[in-house]
């Protein structure tokens, strides 16, 4: 299986180069996002000195500030170029990243996770990301993570496990609106089967 665990880092690292540098231009919204992000950066970072004048800065904790917040401060430390392409391959990383920690807790064979790792760095290059809904590619794979970690509770009841779920909800949450309704979502349909 060691194997199959190298393929799926070799191709998952050339998949991730190959989207974070050649697919800037055609990510539609991402441009806009990018855009918003130096002008946030200049605002939270240098008291507004080259637009200032032009917008304001104010935080509030709504859906979808947590991804310019981020990205703002990543085009503040690494630069536009590098901040864009770190995003974008947080993007294609989110759902492969976040899927092994689903799949800790499920019975399916190595092989199973190897394939559906695979599938999952396919998946994560869908639509959504061409049409630069980054934040929402991050609302899947946080998805996941808060499923597992109801599944972990519905095991065994945990506060520790419950404070994480809660804290990764407020994390996706501000990261975009989705998360809840698909956290709801999914919530409600893997209880239907116990019931």
């Amino acid at each position: 299986m060691a194997t199959g665990w190298t393929i799926v880092v070799i191709l998952t690292a050339a998949y991730t180069v190959i989207f974070a540098w050649l697919s800037e231009f055609s990510l539609q919204d991402h441009p806009n996002h990018l855009a918003r992000a130096v002008a946030m950066a200049d605002l939270m970072f240098h008291g507004g000195l080259r637009f200032g004048e032009f917008f304001q800065y104010h935080f509030e904790a709504v859906p979808y500030v947590l991804g310019d917040v981020a990205l703002a401060g990543a085009v503040e430390i690494f630069g536009v170029q590098v901040s864009s392409a770190l995003w974008i391959s947080l993007a294609v990383l989110s759902l492969p990243l976040a899927l092994p920690f689903y799949l800790r807790g499920t019975r399916i064979p190595v092989r199973g996770q190897i394939l559906m790792l695979l599938l999952s760095l396919y998946l994560s290059t869908d639509g959504f990301l061409f049409q630069g809904f980054i934040t929402f590619r991050l609302a899947v794979a946080m998805t996941l993570v808060c499923l597992a970690l109801v599944q972990r509770l519905r095991r065994e009841w945990s506060p520790a496990v419950f404070v994480a779920f809660c804290a990764v909800m407020v994390l996706g949450y501000l990261i975009h609106l989705a998360t809840v309704v698909f956290v709801a979502a999914a919530i409600g349909a893997s209880a239907l089967p116990a019931l």
